[in-house]
């Protein structure tokens, strides 16, 4: 049976160089974000890395079908850095990635830096900079913050299959030429699931709470309880009740899965069509519940951590300096 957590490459799919190159890269871009959001976030964004950490790891869980035999799955990179912002979204994203691989182990642990690069950088910065090339000064005209929302999310799923198909080339794993046609196609259709969740999501947030949303700097206002119980639990929702469908109603390999499967470069299980036991379905709740709450509390304490000692420091800096005595 395919796994039922989001499918990220697996160990020994790639070279040596190839992971390495890109761990250096996602080390270096992650330690650019902590510096950048010590320096530009409020307290704000902590609860909201917990939220989106919780909600993207649930989100991810649940696939839909795109064709025969084929099914998706929210990435959510794009969402992220939309109401987090490009940083702190790379980092959240990261956090989930790295969770899944080491404690669910979905994706491989030596392929961390492509999957992180894959499935966050370019779903963070990259979406996040085509989002708001789009949306330019119209922040405030929600069809145009949806529509380019919903662009920006399928973009990055297609950037990221053409990536993946580099780095299979380059790793000596899959013909270039063979497999790009069939990994983009499929990757397309399944961005369009990717742009409709995102841009109903934002959507949502821009009628209830455009403060919420990164570059929406008017009527701010803390992020209360309410958001905070509604967050998390539309995150437990789908991380331990809807997470269940794909066991139950379409038990298909993802994109990478199928096309792998196709082109000989990946194994996929099956269970030959018979329904899934009850033992499985409720491991797989008791997973989508515990690695909800796991990424929230892991993305609350992270935030905590880069966030309140760079405001103490100002706020001591600020101290230091009414409290000087000029010529001394």
């Amino acid at each position: 049976m395919p796994s039922l957590l989001a499918m990220h490459a697996p160990d020994r799919l790639f070279s040596a160089p190839v992971n390495v190159v890109f761990a250096m890269v996602v080390v270096t871009l992650l330690a650019v974000a902590v510096r950048r959001i010590s320096r530009g976030h409020d307290h704000r964004t902590v609860p909201m890395m917990g939220i989106m950490a919780a909600f993207v790891f649930a989100a991810q869980m649940l696939n839909f079908p795109v064709g025969v035999g084929v099914s998706g799955h929210l990435v959510g990179g794009t969402l992220t850095a939309i109401l987090l912002g490009p940083w702190a979204g790379t980092v959240v994203m990261a956090a989930v990635v790295i969770v899944q691989a080491v404690v669910f182990q979905d994706g491989g642990i030596t392929v961390l830096g492509p999957n992180i690069f894959n499935m966050g950088v370019v779903g963070t910065l990259l979406a996040y900079l085509v989002y708001r090339m789009v949306v330019g000064r119209s922040i405030r005209r929600p069809a145009r913050v949806t529509g380019a929302a919903f662009f920006a999310a399928w973009l990055a799923v297609v950037v990221a299959s053409v990536l993946i198909c580099l780095q299979l080339s380059i790793s000596g794993t899959a013909a270039l030429g063979r497999v790009l046609p069939v990994m983009v196609s499929v990757h397309a259709a399944i961005g369009l699931g990717e742009g409709l969740i995102t841009a109903g999501i934002v959507a949502f947030v821009l009628r209830t709470r455009p403060d919420l949303l990164y570059d929406v700097r008017h009527q701010v206002r803390p992020v209360g309880r309410t958001v905070l119980a509604f967050g998390l639990g539309a995150a437990l929702v789908c991380g331990v009740g809807l997470s269940l469908l794909p066991a139950t109603l379409w038990n298909h390999p993802d994109g990478l899965e199928s096309v792998g499967a196709r082109e000989g470069f990946m194994a996929v299980e099956s269970n030959g069509g018979e329904p899934t036991s009850a033992i499985t379905l409720a491991k797989v709740s008791l997973a989508g519940g515990l690695g909800t709450l796991l990424m929230f509390a892991m993305s609350f304490a992270v935030g905590r951590m880069m966030i309140q000692p760079a405001r103490r420091t100002k706020r001591g800096d600020e101290d230091c300096t009414c409290t000087s005595v000029p010529g001394q």
